[in-house]
């Protein structure tokens, strides 16, 4: 019985320590799936930083070109504002030189009602230099961009020139609301000869998202219309 006493007991310290053995082991391999788990956190948060220095990298890249355009974009439009006061300039004296004077463009109006009296000018002494009959219709006082007003100035002015030379008389109607914007069409009566659109003008005025176009009218006349919004 003692011999049996002591097999056994020889039995139960042996799986003791074969436990004892598997658990080592085993937590020696979960520490190793640990480290493993912990190696690969650190790589993929390290990926991430990467990540986010690239994206604020772009976002200072983003940040600086935005910067860029708007200040061109000022540039631009100091530029359109100078040209319009320019060309306002040029159109009144050429009027002066032909008209008596009767009216100016007061600085102190908007863009649009400025283009109006540039356009009347431009009648007024299409009358004088050429002898064609002249009536105008219809009022702008819209604010307008000033590239926006000196291209529909000098498009108008190219138009008028083209109608007076083929017709023996020449309207103009002027309009301006928030749903079609600047609108101005220019009507020739008494066709005398072909009229062609001038070329180029219309694309001037696709720059400023606008159009210009030759209408359909009653039989002997021109109607070209230009619309900028």
């Amino acid at each position: 019985m003692e011999v049996v006493a002591g097999l056994v007991a020889v039995a139960l310290a042996v799986a003791l320590a074969v436990l004892l053995v598997r658990e080592h082991l085993g937590a020696r391999a979960a520490g190793r799936r640990s480290d493993a788990m912990v190696a690969a956190l650190r790589s993929e948060l390290a990926d991430a930083e990467e990540h986010v220095e690239q994206a604020r990298d772009g976002l200072r890249v983003a940040e600086r070109a935005a910067t860029e355009a708007s200040e061109r974009a000022s540039v631009a439009e100091d530029v359109a504002t100078s040209l319009w006061l320019l060309e306002v300039e040029r159109a009144e004296r050429a009027w002066r030189e032909s008209v008596v004077p009767l009216e100016d463009a007061d600085a102190a109006r908007s863009t649009g009602a400025q283009l109006e009296v540039a356009v009347r000018w431009e009648l007024d002494r299409l009358r004088e230099e050429a002898g064609v009959p002249t009536a105008v219709r219809g009022t702008l006082g819209a604010a307008l961009p000033a590239a926006t007003a000196l291209v529909a100035l000098r498009a108008t002015q190219e138009v008028l020139a083209a109608v007076t030379r083929c017709c023996d008389e020449v309207d103009v109607e002027l309009a301006d609301n928030p749903q079609d914007g600047l609108t101005i069409v220019v009507t020739g009566g008494g066709q005398v000869a072909p009229f062609e659109l001038p070329a180029g003008v219309a694309g001037a005025v696709a720059t400023r998202c606008g159009t210009l176009v030759e209408r359909a009218g009653e039989e002997g006349s021109v109607v070209v219309e230009l619309r900028m919004s």
